[in-house]
């Protein structure tokens, strides 16, 4: 179990990798990358120019790892224009992002001791945040948009698993909110108790954050550090929250404060404040708080080697002529129309694997065959040396072959794997050819 929240740890920054305390690690992962698409547009235009300076956006984007050091060969997404497989945009290779300003960043559960005493799952994320310059679409114009790429790096197969968002909304003045859920939208959100607030004053906002890309599966909020509504102190209670369990155990129940009641259900509050239907915290005149809720979708299976995408949403909604709750039911309408929008996007749960996928370029003549293949792999090389040897990776940086090249051509059996693979051939260390190997 792994879980963020607030100084309470349980990841940190960059890749999943061999050894953390190598100087460069730190100093190339510790930190965000924040680009533009205007900038990757000019650099599209302008990489060759004798004139033109490369952005630190651009020149310092992490599209490849450190195989060496058991990291990913591929990181951020990146366009191979010159299909050499390696991120070198003084060639014209760019970032490829979403939206039309990104933050890309990374992080593991793997190099750090787990603060929540759950045991570590090695996980990493690779992780996008975005948002769009649209003034004439106020929808998308407010909503900050995440990208989160999961992977399991572990051997272990796990099941039962609940991947969940923690979301503090700290509306305006943080003290008078509720909260709800819209299960239609999947969609969690808050709205201030009242017409007027302490920092946004008359017709406050209401936020929302909603799971794009896969159904909702539980809504609770946590109201107090007293029991059993307390906010989760260990992995047994962080794993409650994830299955929409309090902290005794007991599940939700539909009415009142959603606990000890006689109807078990998934989603707190899901009903409709501003026309008076349904479970509300108005309703129930549950006394206006810092609310904090977790939402999650589970359970699942997630075996080694799996990647797990999970797209969220975050849209904001204010009725400056309205009041508090027209604020909230313009959200429910903006939450509509940003699923809209993402569902009309080319997005796929997969990583960009351009620079995995292309013919080797090198002066080295490597021919790779049959490729797709059943399992049995022949490699021919123009010339070897005493000291060269091929690598097979998984898309995910997984080392499941290594041998020593003594001929010019070299047969492996990989009939137990199936897939896309990596092949890297090394001279004394150094690499000389890279390219796919496709298992069927």
């Amino acid at each position: 179990m792994a879980a963020q929240t607030y100084q309470n740890l349980d990841f940190t920054y960059g890749p999943i990798a061999d050894n953390y305390k190598l100087p460069e690690y730190e100093l190339k992962y510790n930190r965000l990358w924040k680009i533009s698409q205007q900038e990757i547009d000019n650099h599209i235009a302008n990489y060759s120019d004798a004139s033109y300076v490369m952005p630190p956006s651009i020149a310092e984007w992490p599209g490849n790892g450190n195989m060496n050091n058991g990291e990913m060969f591929v990181l951020a997404p990146y366009e191979d224009v010159n299909n050499n497989g390696i991120y070198d945009p003084e060639n014209g290779d760019y970032p490829i992002i979403r939206g039309d300003q990104a933050v890309f960043f990374m992080f593991n559960d793997e190099n750090i001791e787990h603060a929540s005493g759950g045991e570590k799952m090695r996980i990493q994320v690779n992780a996008m945040a975005y948002a769009y310059d649209a003034p004439a679409d106020s929808a998308l114009n407010q909503t900050v948009f995440v990208n989160f790429e999961i992977f399991n790096l572990s051997n272990n197969n796990y099941t039962d698993v609940y991947l969940g968002s923690f979301v503090d909304f700290d509306l305006g003045d943080a003290n008078d909110d509720l909260t709800g859920c819209d299960t239609i939208l999947k969609m969690m959100y808050a709205y201030n108790a009242t017409n007027v607030d302490a920092q946004y004053g008359i017709s406050p906002p209401a936020q929302g954050a909603i799971l794009l890309n896969h159904n909702l599966s539980k809504f609770m909020a946590i109201y107090t550090q007293t029991a059993p509504f307390n906010f989760p102190e260990n992995a047994v209670l962080y794993y409650n929250h994830l299955q929409g369990l309090w902290s005794d155990g007991t599940p939700i129940t539909y009415g009142g404060t959603g606990h000890g009641g006689t109807t078990p259900t998934d989603f707190m509050f899901s009903g409709y404040p501003e026309n008076n239907e349904g479970w509300t915290e108005i309703g129930e005149q549950v006394t206006p708080y810092d609310i904090k809720g977790v939402m999650s979708k589970g359970p699942f299976t997630f075996n080694s080697g799996d990647l797990l995408c999970l797209d969220l949403a975050f849209p904001f909604a204010r009725d400056y002529s309205g009041t508090n709750l027209t604020s909230l039911a313009l959200l429910r309408q903006r939450a509509q129309t940003i699923q809209t929008h993402y569902d009309n996007q080319s997005y796929d749960c997969i990583r960009s694997t351009l620079s995995l996928n292309k013919p080797d370029m090198s002066s080295l003549n490597v021919n790779v065959y049959p490729n797709p293949s059943k399992g049995l792999v022949n490699i021919h090389i123009s010339e070897t040396t005493p000291d060269m040897q091929i690598e097979i990776y998984s898309l995910l940086g997984q080392k499941i072959h290594k041998a020593k090249l003594s001929s010019e051509l070299t047969s492996i059996d990989l009939s137990h794997y199936s897939g896309f693979f990596v092949y890297v051939i090394k001279d004394s260390g150094i690499m000389k050819a890279h390219g796919k190997i496709i298992i069927k």
